[in-house]
């Protein structure tokens, strides 16, 4: 499911693709809240239908969010709009210094 630019989640609107993989999509958007640019990623369709998957993935962002360290991309929060459940988070400009890279939410 490709989600076109524009698009928008609440106070996100998408500015294209970063990614795909196999536990989801990851996009670049914008917060116009806070006016920055943060990454979303959205888990695979068939995560929505399925309630234990679902669970399990909003209880690993929770986890996640708990963590901070040089090394990790912060969550900003988790999202909900239109059906679809999706995760902020910071987005890491990749480079040689940094060893998170964008695949690495994929």
């Amino acid at each position: 499911m490709a989600i076109p630019s524009c698009t928008k989640f609440g106070s996100y609107e998408i500015s294209g693709a970063i990614g795909t993989g196999g536990m989801g999509e990851v996009y670049q958007a914008h917060d116009a809240k806070l006016e920055r640019d943060v990454a979303i990623k959205v888990p695979p369709k068939a995560l929505g239908r399925d309630a234990e998957r679902l669970s399990r993935f909003q209880c690993e962002s929770k986890m996640l969010a708990a963590l901070i360290h040089l090394n990790m991309a912060a969550i900003h929060g988790l999202g909900h709009s239109d059906g679809l459940d999706f995760l902020i988070v910071e987005l890491a400009s990749g480079g040689p210094s940094r060893s998170l890279k964008r695949k690495d939410f994929l």
